[in-house]
């Protein structure tokens, strides 16, 4: 069986949590609408958990991220300019 990460403090870190040798936490997660890895960082583990939190809910409830945004602005862009070309 595989020994679960902690950190220097000894609390077990949950998936894609880590501590940073500069003593910040990070969490790596998957925007699931543009497929890039996302990270944030905390001071300490409970702060980095409440942004956890937030993040979940906003992809549970398909908040569109910037570069989400960003994107889909550009595609709607290209398409006008497509269909004003033609």
């Amino acid at each position: 069986m595989a020994n679960s990460r902690k950190d220097h403090k000894g609390r077990k870190l949950r998936e894609g949590e880590s501590w940073r040798k500069d003593g910040r936490y990070s969490y790596r997660y998957t925007d699931i609408r543009s497929g890039k890895r996302l990270t944030v960082y905390a001071k300490d583990l409970p702060e980095l958990r409440e942004k956890e939190k937030q993040i979940a809910k906003r992809l549970e409830d398909n908040i569109l991220t910037d570069g989400v945004i960003k994107n889909l602005l550009l595609i709607n862009c290209l398409k006008d300019i497509c269909l004003l070309g033609n």
